[in-house]
């Protein structure tokens, strides 16, 4: 018997293949999430020493990071419009939270 698919309810499955496939340019840069990782991306370069100076490895984590800036945020978003993060009547955390650890690793 195969095992039974995890199903996800955060919003977030979607978008987290879209930016992991495209990179940013599958985000639409006129939001606001979108226009402070950019300014997060900038930031690591210029603390770098600029964008040309830059090693493809470098630029490559400094990408890395602003795009789990950006997944980190938007969960963090949806976690805090809940109205609990604890099932009262299992008396459990709730799947959720699993997801954010996962990203954050």
């Amino acid at each position: 018997m195969t095992a039974r698919r995890a199903y996800t309810r955060h919003g977030l499955t979607a978008p987290m293949v879209r930016v992991k496939l495209a990179g940013f340019s599958a985000i639409d840069r006129r939001t606001a999430a979108a226009r402070e990782q950019l300014a997060l991306r900038r930031e690591l370069a210029n603390a770098l020493g600029g964008e040309a100076d830059l090693t493809p490895q470098r630029r490559k984590l400094i990408d890395m990071a602003a795009r789990a800036s950006l997944l980190l945020d938007h969960v963090d978003a949806w976690l805090f419009q809940q109205r609990s993060l604890v099932n009262a009547r299992a008396k459990t955390y709730r799947s959720w939270s699993s997801a954010r650890r996962s990203l954050i690793i």
